[in-house]
């Protein structure tokens, strides 16, 4: 797989989880959560979501990790998308942070 097609995919799937992030999750764990990036790997089965989250990075990553079903069927949704990849979420040390 061409690098432009799973950078172009990582994007939309960032922006995707942002906005279920604002408007459709109400989980209390998962507010303040910035999503920094989404990789995803060249055969477009993984995608590892770098976030970091304001109040307990611990928290919101079992958070995360319960939602994920929900998130991938909602991505498939809003992007029109047959296969989505397994979300893999990782808190990002806050030196990272750009």
């Amino acid at each position: 797989m061409s690098g432009y097609r799973t950078e172009r995919l990582g994007e939309e799937i960032r922006r995707t989880l942002a906005l279920l992030l604002l408007e459709r999750v109400q989980d209390p764990r998962l507010q303040r959560l910035t999503i920094y990036e989404v990789r995803v790997s060249p055969d477009l089965r993984r995608a590892r979501v770098l976030f970091r989250s304001g109040l307990n990075d611990a928290r919101a990553q079992e958070a995360l990790h319960r939602a994920r079903g929900y998130f991938r069927r909602e991505i498939a949704r809003i992007l029109s998308l047959r296969a989505v990849p397994e979300l893999h979420f990782e808190a990002l040390p806050e030196e990272a942070i750009p």
